[in-house]
């Protein structure tokens, strides 16, 4: 056509998708281009020629918009989406053409399983929007002992004009930085060593050169090509090849070749002082290259080491970097074991993802300077491409890889230093990992290893401190998750001065000796005054401790009098509050008194204890005063002889605790005429229990916060001794005095006053020696002495409490620890003699359980339930137990306590309760209570209706326990029977008519209901005219007229109501007219047997007004006739003075009874009323 611009069509818009063929015709010179070939004119003959194109014709969505949907919720994980810096949500829309960049972080201890997009596994993490996307992950657990993972280096994608390559790169920092001082990259020695595994083998055109497959060494980041400053290759004929820039190296072939898809070791060794470069291959040496100059490092900054590079493909699993040359030997063994060898700075195993990042790996040598150096996997683009794939100049980007098996050997762990000191003075410290025994200096420990550290003093000393990275140790364990300097010291145990004792003399003809202080330690108390009591009520006047303990080391020199107690002020050798004495059987004897009420505190009955104290004994003995249960023990060496009952006086008066007197008192040793020597007196403001008076008898260095009074003597405790407890200032002093008669008091008053004491030396415990037998196979253990550790065969003073801490080997458990071959609770005894220790382990748990109540409880091994457990037996770790559970008749599960929480509301519908795969030990309690049912009862007015349980009332509704018996009693009222029993609905009248009482067990909800009926009276009112009455009683109820169902004996009301127009006229009662005792139109009366009234209402009207023509009246021999008169109408007669004689309702009434005279016949039609008058004759 002539025309000579490139060819330009339009496809038409009806072409099918797929691909179609295309021809182009090009002719220069043709006179007719389109066509008519001929011989003449051949399209060859001026240069043109024909071009076939297979064109593939894909349909384009006109769609705009997508929508990206991701899960909301990911386990074990987390997914980020991200447009540019924006951040995407699940189900929004996002233009068609964006890129995505899509994150998936594993959790610690994960790695990343898939990542995929619309079911296609997403290479990278970039995704162009083009239509809908779905968006899945999953991560993986990563657990010790699994294959390790690799990362996947793609193949370099290389073009004319642009290039796209991946490597993993390691920052130059870990050989130095650029600053020309002793940390200056250059002229460092180091090593480096990675496994890699070839997919392929590749490489230029240029295969000779050895510009093939770049596998590692250091170089300049922007470039990704063929050189560096020290680097391997591999050839695509398999050999090795190493090179160099700089100078460093002239490139030259290795003896060795590459396997494809086989792991192998690469190691390049450059060792500064030799000048040298050394290559090895799965840990054996390939060559030396001696360069006879320092290596020359690539000046281009950034700089790098690198795994990876133009034309690599296959896989990473490893990289390491020592700082210094490893030797042959050294080489060989980082082959096996990298984290023996001296000089690991940084190693990168690829298992999973560094938290938060894209790319990144984390240096697993965290005890290494270089620890917080990370690996990135790096995507590289460039436009610029040099002959023999040469990438310079690229950009670099962060990018996820892609994860693959690595080879196979068992994830390394994080590795941390604990460091030991060199040298201990004056003791021993003993670091254990597990049953490794760690050394001097720095040790190489996993990540949550737990060491068990022990300090051990020596002779004479006494641990001073025990540290971990300066903090105090508090236990005897430590799991490492860090780098840690383990430090100890031991410092010389202090001098201990000479135990004394203060010398309570005998009475010296009048002068008496008393080892006194004040009360004063256990609270304020206002002299003369006391509390009261008030039907359980304590009103407070007094507010000293009533829970309150105390004990003294004393030794008796005679059998008089008290050694120890409280006591009054005034009062020498008075029966005080409470007293330990001995008798003439040396026999321990407790009084005390018993607290009444107000200043009344009588005497309980003495306790003598079959345990004695010898004269010039020494002993431990303690009172401890339990006001709360109303009662007084009495101990002696930490062991209980006796109690007293403080609820009540010897004689049986009812009492309320300890009976501590009005009077100003005080704490004693000596009254009495005793004589005791007492080396130490404690007073504590709480009751204490056998275990804490048996660590209390060794004394205290620190008062701990309830001992208010603390006295213990040394050389300088002649007189106004301090208190050392917590109860403030408080003196002690030894007294001496005389008792007269002071008439006030009616007795006798002691004066004394403080003189100096006399000190004798004070008791001695005996020491006894501590004994190991220890169990290493399955754990071990160590005992302790406070925070010391006790070697085996130490001597400890008697009543000393040790602790016993163990240490079980993984998978185990202490199952008992035993003092002498008796198994003790807990991990504390008291020494009481030679003691042998012996711990058993088990890798067993136990199963405990108790079962109170009615019903049953069963328990078995999902997998065996054919054999339950029974209590006190074992089980393996892991066992699925089933708990079954059933209440007896009227019985249910009141409390279900499962290794002390409650568990109940877990229990099915079946009454099962289910542990998968148990891990401890199970100690169960079951409580079947009896239910409780709620019993209802009521009755109607005429009579009672009563619910007995053990002869007391109970009141409706109360809610009963199965099983109780009530006894039920109806009561009628007088004149009244009962008449309706039920319970639950059900007839019982027959059960109970006779007796009216019955007996009921309870075993469900109780709805109790009777009714009582009387004699039933009827009250008739015959009513004449035009009006009702109203018939009630005291309660408002209201009866029918004429009916008989008015209870006898009820308070009546009648209430006339007469209509418009009328008024009540009359009513009578057995012919009598009562209507004067009508009051407001009201009657009331007492309904005691049937009645019958008259009651009459006439229109309001006079006689003159009515009408004579309506009826007509004649008296005839003696018969009153009434013309008009109908049924339903009535006459009335009255005499002539209005006195009423009687009614009828006849139209013929006999009057002949009447006496002769004149009367007045009112007679009552309907509406109307007429009078006349007749005469009898």
């Amino acid at each position: 056509e002539g025309k000579t611009g490139a060819p330009v069509f339009t496809i038409p818009e009806d072409v099918l998708t797929g691909k179609t063929r295309l021809r182009l015709k090009i002719d220069w010179n043709s006179k007719n281009p389109c066509g008519n070939p001929s011989p003449t004119n051949p399209i060859g003959g001026n240069n043109g020629t024909i071009i076939d194109y297979s064109i593939d014709i894909q349909a384009k969505s006109t769609a705009t918009t997508s929508t990206i949907n991701f899960p909301e919720s990911i386990v074990n994980g987390a997914l980020t989406v991200k447009a540019g810096d924006k951040d995407i949500t699940n189900g929004e829309e996002v233009a068609n053409g964006t890129e995505l960049t899509i994150i998936a972080t594993p959790a610690e201890g994960y790695i990343l399983d898939y990542l995929e997009v619309n079911n296609v596994t997403l290479t990278g993490n970039t995704y162009t929007v083009t239509e809908d996307a779905v968006i899945t992950v999953g991560f993986a657990k990563k657990a010790v002992g699994e294959e390790n993972k690799a990362v996947t280096i793609p193949k370099s994608q290389i073009g004319n004009y642009s290039g796209t390559a991946y490597r993993l790169e390691f920052p130059e920092i870990l050989l130095g930085d650029r600053d020309g001082g002793d940390t200056d990259r250059k002229g460092k020695s180091f090593t480096i060593s990675t496994w890699v595994n070839f997919a392929e083998l590749t490489g230029s055109k240029n295969e000779g050169t050895g510009d093939g497959t770049v596998i590692m060494g250091h170089g300049a980041q922007a470039h990704m090509n063929h050189n560096g400053s020290v680097f391997l290759c591999a050839k695509p004929n398999g050999k090795l090849y190493l090179g160099g820039g700089e100078n460093n190296i002239t490139g030259r072939d290795l003896n060795a070749d590459i396997t494809i898809d086989t792991w192998m070791y690469l190691t390049i060794v450059y060792d500064n002082d030799a000048q040298s470069v050394s290559v090895y291959k799965d840990g054996m040496i390939l060559e030396t290259v001696e360069m006879g100059h320092q290596l020359n490092l690539f000046n281009d900054d950034p700089a790098i080491f690198y795994v990876g590079g133009v034309m690599f493909s296959g896989m990473c699993d490893e990289f390491q970097y020592f700082n210094k040359a490893l030797t042959s030997d050294d080489v060989l063994t980082a082959y096996n074991d990298p984290k023996g060898i001296d000089g690991l700075t940084a190693l990168y195993d690829f298992n999973s993802i560094a938290e938060g990042t894209t790319g990144q790996f984390e240096n697993k040598i965290k005890s290494s300077d270089k620890a917080d150096i990370k690996a990135t996997f790096n995507k590289y683009t460039t436009s610029t491409v040099w002959t023999g794939n040469e990438l310079v100049s690229g950009k670099v980007t962060e990018f996820a890889p892609t994860f693959a098996d690595g080879r196979n050997m068992t994830v390394l762990p994080t590795y941390y230093t604990v460091t030991l000191p060199m040298e201990v003075a004056n003791g021993i410290l003993t670091v254990m990992n597990g049953n490794t025994s760690l050394t001097a200096g720095d040790n190489q420990v996993e990540k949550d290893a737990e060491l068990t550290i022990t300090a051990t003093p020596a002779e004479g000393y006494i641990l001073d401190y025990l540290k971990i990275n300066d903090t105090p140790l508090t236990e005897s364990t430590y799991t490492v998750t860090e780098d840690v300097a383990i430090t100890v010291a031991f410092s010389k145990e202090p001098a201990k001065a000479t135990a004394k004792a203060i010398h309570i003399p005998t009475n010296s003809g009048n002068t008496q000796y008393q080892f006194r202080f004040d009360d004063l330690v256990l609270g304020e108390h206002k002299n003369g005054t006391n509390n009261n009591w008030s039907n359980g009520i304590v009103d407070k006047g007094d507010y000293r401790a009533r829970n309150f303990t105390m004990s003294a080391w004393v030794r008796p020199l005679n059998s008089t009098g008290d050694l120890f107690g409280h006591a009054q002020k005034s009062f020498y050798g008075a029966e005080g509050t409470f007293a330990v004495r001995i008798n003439a059987n040396n026999q321990l004897v407790l009084k005390a008194r018993a607290w009444v009420n107000g200043s009344q505190c009588d005497g309980i009955q003495e306790i003598v204890s079959d345990v004695t104290l010898d004269i010039n004994e020494w002993a431990f003995l303690t009172v401890a005063v339990d006001d709360d249960a109303r009662s007084i023990k009495l101990y002696k060496n930490g062991v209980l002889l006796s109690t007293g009952d403080l609820s009540a006086t010897k004689n049986g008066t009812e009492a309320h605790g300890i009976g501590l007197l009005a009077d100003e008192c005080i704490f004693f040793a000596g009254n009495g005429s005793s004589s005791c020597d007492v080396d130490e007196i404690q007073v504590w403001s709480k009751t204490l229990n056998t275990e804490e008076i048996a660590t209390s008898m060794n004394g205290y260095i620190n008062a701990p916060e309830n001992l208010v009074a603390f006295y213990k003597f040394d050389e300088n405790s002649i007189e106004n001794i301090p208190n050392q407890g917590t109860g403030g200032t408080c003196d002690a002093n030894l007294v001496s005095g005389t008792s007269a008669y002071d008439p006030s008091v009616w007795g006798d008053v002691y004066t004394c006053s403080p003189i100096q004491a006399t000190l004798v030396d004070g008791h001695i415990l005996p020491k006894f020696a501590i004994n190991y037998v220890s169990e290493t196979e399955h754990g071990s253990f160590v005992i302790k002495n406070g925070n010391n550790v006790i070697t085996p065969g130490s001597e400890v003073a008697q009543y000393t409490m040790l602790t016993v801490e163990a240490t079980p080997a993984e998978g185990y458990q202490v199952k008992s620890i035993k003092v002498n071959d008796t198994e003790i609770e807990g991990n504390t005894f008291i020494v009481n003699g030679e003691s042998t220790v012996s711990v058993e382990f088990t890798d067993k748990l136990t199963i405990n359980y108790t079962v109170s109540g009615v019903g049953t409880f069963t328990v078995i091994d999902e997998n065996d339930p054919e054999n339950p457990f029974n209590s006190g037996d074992q089980f393996d770790k892991n066992t699925s137990i089933t708990m079954v559970l059933a209440a007896g008749e009227g019985y249910e599960i009141s409390s279900f306590i499962v290794n002390g929480e409650e568990q109940k509301e877990s229990i099915n519908a079946a009454g099962v309760y289910t542990i998968a795969n148990c891990q401890t030990d199970l100690n169960i309690d079951v409580v079947f209570a009896k239910k409780l049912f709620s019993v209802t009862f009521s009755s109607n007015d005429f009579g009672t209706l009563t619910v007995k349980q053990n002869n007391v009332n109970i009141e409706s509704s109360t809610a009963v326990e199965y099983g109780t018996e009530l006894t039920v009693i109806a009561t009628p009222n007088a004149n009244a029977t009962l008449s309706v029993f039920t319970i639950n609905g059900a007839d019982k009248l027959a059960e109970i008519q006779n007796t009216l009482k019955m007996n009921i067990i309870v075993s469900e909800e109780l709805d109790i209901q009777a009714e009582f009926t009387t004699i039933s009276r009827t009250i008739t009112c015959n009513i004449i005219g035009n009006g009702s009455v109203k018939i009630t009683d005291a309660k408002d109820n209201v009866y029918e007229n004429g009916v008989a169902s008015i209870p006898d004996g009820s308070n009546i009301t009648l209430t006339f109501i007469p209509e418009d127009g009328y008024q009540l006229n009359d009513f009578k009662y057995d012919g009598d007219s009562m209507f004067e005792d009508i009051i407001d139109d009201q009657f009331n009366f007492i309904a005691d047997e049937d009645y019958t009234f008259d009651v009459v209402f006439t229109k309001i009207t006079s006689l003159q007004n009515t009408s004579e023509d309506a009826v007509s009246v004649r008296y005839e021999s003696g018969m009153l006739y009434v013309e008009g008169m109908n049924a339903g109408d009535k006459l009335d007669i009255y005499d002539i003075t209005g006195k009423y004689i009687e009614t009828s309702t006849l139209a013929a009434t006999n009057v002949i009874d009447l006496a002769n005279g004149c009367y007045l016949v009112r007679i009552s039609l309907g509406n109307t009323i007429k009078t006349v008058k007749f005469i009898k004759r």
